[in-house]
């Protein structure tokens, strides 16, 4: 679906939508919802790795 390059500040809002209509939409497949893995080009106290952690978080409660 996407790559963890694609999460930057408020992704979080529109990717998590996005991801629960997918699921909703191949309900009869087996689907692995993983996380999104923290950028090690960046330290992790940047934006973008703050965001991929608010991104993981909200997936982790989310209920799909």
């Amino acid at each position: 679906m996407g790559r963890n390059s694609d999460v930057t500040e408020n992704e979080a809002e529109v990717g998590l939508p996005v991801s629960k209509k997918f699921v909703g939409r191949h309900q009869l497949i087996n689907l692995i919802m993983m996380s999104v893995p923290h950028r090690d080009d960046f330290v992790m106290e940047s934006c973008v790795n703050s965001e991929i952690k608010v991104f993981n978080r909200k997936l982790k409660k989310s209920d799909y």
